[in-house]
């Protein structure tokens, strides 16, 4: 029993002193823990603290910002308090940053660049820093740098290459504190610095940019990571970084290729093979009503086998060389050859013979011609209806009738000009050479001459007024003043032999590597007529690739343009037969555009015929021609065979500028409603190039959307501003 009560009052003692240490111990954490929460807290405070200080500078930087881009956009100063700064180390650095601007003309390497000083206002507290920079205003990170607020970079796309805006504000100054005035000190043009052409003069011709060339922005700054998302997310760009030099640089290209405007309704590099037939022609209209037009003209290398017969162009003739055999023949029987615009008739390779002009020929517009001629009646009479020049040697002029002035120029006084029996010039006849009149001639102007002696031959009355009655010597002048004499043909007109000329087409860099899925298409073949019977297919929107493109007869294929533009590349040939029909839909801005390599083609490489039924027909909304271009390569051939009819823009110019384009053949009664571009070798009779008007404003390889990654004009400068506390 004893030991028993030893063993509790041994348990009473132990238990006594565990409350001791249990009363301590929590004492202890108490305190222990009491330390921690006031650690932890401070640290937290600490750090709410220098958040909040931070996100006050940043308020403070952003309101600078927005005061330095207002006052660089006018002539005040302005007084800026920044209390959010107080608490860190803000400072000016004139220095630091740049901007590179430079125009890569890539057919030469040739480049021009301007570069321009960013400066910078920065401000850093502990790890943290934040940097007002060419207009935007960034954060330093401990991996690079993002975009706090960001610079008024912006590009637009369009089919013509786009625009590109940089409006840079480059900052000055000593000092930054709580209080700073900013003031605009200066404003630099940065385009004229810019030379868009490498072989002239330095001037502000960058804008639009060439085509051929492209554009490269490069900024080096410690924020370069920053600019880098900008020019990613404002302009949609790829970006190179690069971290050792740390820069950030992008490159558009210039403008996109292109060929000329589509300005006359038939463009022959080499001229005609063969002569222009009875009947055929060119006339204009325009698809959605309006106006009536006059502007289908027609230029022609050459026309080795001449005009015959009855035709009409509705336009300018530009005949660039004129050719040693053949001539401009109109019959009075079928109502003559008419040509409604200016007229301009080049000089030869070979001066064998003289060039004529004869039978019923009626020019309506002022007309140049530059070698020698003979005009001669030859059954009907040739007319010209304004003024008309010859700086070449005239042969004969019989049975003319000028209602405007002749000026008569080869540069030689000792030149001769012969004027026959039955011509009559209703204005002044202005020569630079002796004039020599058999029979009688008729002038009802003023006459000048470098010699005032008139030869007279024949058996007629020589030279007589308009009332029939010998010329007074008063009205014959030796001198011819300047404003007396026509110039040489305008360059309106000139110009169309010279500074338009079309280029070959670069099929192979635009190709896809297989066609796109279509219901009607079996890998790369079109099936329309699967089981020999007249059907129609249908393709939409998207790029294509076909080995042939093939209709049977009365097959249709609808290429529908509401989804988007087509492209459609044949590696063959293109086959329309009698009453087959290609249509396009969708009356909006989109185009189908149609390459054709010719590779293993027969020689029609685009073939449209008829047979017992109708030809063959190509049509578009409105008879828009705009919304069809066949591109061809110039090594094949085009033949619209008779009853045809084709509505679009035949294109296949030569490789240079006397190379030889793709051959082309319309048959008699044969139509196209647009234009045409390549070497006639056949226009015969009843074919006629109806011209659409609106293709004056459209542009060869420019079909299509809007396209990123290209940019035409480019608008940026530098504004200064000095900020200073």
């Amino acid at each position: 029993m004893r030991r028993g009560i030893r063993r509790d009052e041994g348990s009473r003692s132990v238990r006594g002193q565990s409350n001791v240490i249990a009363v301590v111990l929590l004492a202890g954490l108490v305190l222990a823990g009491a330390t921690v929460v006031v650690v932890a807290g401070s640290t937290a405070i600490d750090q709410a603290q220098g958040e909040s200080s931070f996100a006050t500078a940043e308020q403070s930087m952003r309101s600078l910002g927005a005061e330095i881009d207002q006052v660089s956009q006018g002539e005040r100063s302005a007084s800026v308090r920044l209390d959010g700064l107080r608490s860190g180390d803000a400072k000016v650095e004139r220095s630091a940053g740049k901007m590179t601007v430079t125009i890569v003309h890539k057919s030469s390497g040739k480049t021009s660049s301007h570069t321009v000083p960013l400066g910078r206002i920065q401000y850093q507290k502990d790890q943290q820093m934040l940097t007002y920079q060419g207009g935007g205003l960034f954060e330093r990170t401990g991996n690079g740098s993002t975009v706090v607020s960001s610079p008024e970079v912006s590009y637009r796309p369009d089919s013509e290459g786009g625009t590109l805006t940089i409006p840079l504000v480059t900052v000055t100054g000593k000092s930054v504190d709580d209080k700073v005035t900013v003031e605009r000190t200066g404003f630099e043009e940065i385009l004229p610095k810019l030379d868009g052409n490498p072989d002239t003069s330095s001037d502000d011709s960058v804008n639009p940019l060439e085509r051929g060339t492209e554009l490269r922005v490069t900024v080096q700054s410690e924020v370069y990571q920053a600019w880098g998302s900008v020019f990613e997310q404002r302009i949609g760009t790829d970006v190179d970084y690069d971290p050792s030099t740390e820069r950030v640089s992008f490159t558009l290209d210039g403008p996109p290729t292109r060929g000329p405007p589509i300005t006359r309704a038939a463009f022959s590099p080499r001229g005609t093979g063969t002569h222009i037939g009875k009947f055929a022609g060119t006339t204009c209209y325009r698809p959605t009503g309006g106006s009536s037009c006059t502007a289908a003209d027609v230029y022609l290398k050459s026309a080795n086998d001449g005009f015959a017969n009855c035709f009409t162009i509705e336009g300018d003739l530009v005949v660039e060389r004129l050719p040693d055999s053949g001539s401009l023949y109109g019959s009075p029987g079928c109502g003559g050859a008419v040509i409604e615009g200016q007229s301009f008739f080049g000089e030869r390779l070979s001066r064998s013979s003289a060039y004529e002009i004869k039978g019923d020929v009626t020019f309506e517009g002022y007309t140049n011609i530059r070698d020698r001629v003979e005009l001669l009646e030859a059954g009907g009479g040739v007319h010209f209806k304004d003024d008309v020049r010859i700086d070449g040697k005239v042969k004969k002029m019989r049975g003319v009738t000028v209602d405007g002035s002749l000026y008569f120029d080869q540069g030689s006084s000792s030149n001769e000009l012969k004027i026959g029996d039955g011509t009559v010039i209703k204005g002044d006849l202005v020569a630079h050479g002796r004039i020599k009149v058999s029979d009688t001639v008729e002038v009802h102007g003023e006459i000048y001459t470098t010699n005032r002696k008139i030869t007279e031959s024949g058996g007629g009355d020589g030279l007589v007024d308009e009332t029939g009655n010998s010329k007074p010597s008063s009205e014959i002048h030796k001198s011819h003043p300047l404003s007396q004499v026509r110039g040489e043909m305008r360059r309106d007109l000139t110009h169309m032999i010279t500074s338009d000329r079309p280029g070959r087409v670069d099929m192979s860099a635009k190709e896809p590597a297989t066609g796109d899925p279509a219901p009607d298409l079996t890998g790369a073949t079109l099936d329309c007529d699967a089981d020999g019977t007249a059907e129609t297919c249908r393709l939409g929107a998207g790029t294509y690739k076909l080995d042939h493109l093939i209709l049977g007869h009365g097959d249709e294929l609808e290429l529908d343009t509401s989804g988007g533009s087509i492209k459609i590349y044949v590696e063959g040939g293109v086959e329309v037969p009698k009453n087959a029909h290609i249509q396009v839909l969708g009356n909006n801005p989109n185009q189908v555009e149609v390459y054709v390599e010719g590779q293993g083609a027969g020689s029609d490489t685009f073939h449209m015929y008829s047979g017992s039924g109708a030809g063959g027909k190509v049509t578009t909304p409105q008879d828009k021609a705009s919304k069809f271009w066949v591109y061809m390569d110039p090594s094949d051939e085009v033949r619209l065979k008779q009853d045809t009819s084709f509505t679009g823009v035949i294109y296949g110019p030569g490789n240079a500028p006397d190379g030889d384009g793709v051959d082309i053949y319309l048959d008699k009664q044969s139509t196209v409603k647009g234009a045409v571009v390549g070497n006639f070798e056949k226009f015969t009779n009843l074919a006629t190039v109806k011209y659409d008007a609106t293709l004056q404003n459209k542009y060869a390889l420019a079909a299509g959307g809007a396209a990123r990654g290209q940019v035409a004009y480019l608008r940026t400068s530098a504004r200064v501003v000095s900020v200073d506390s």
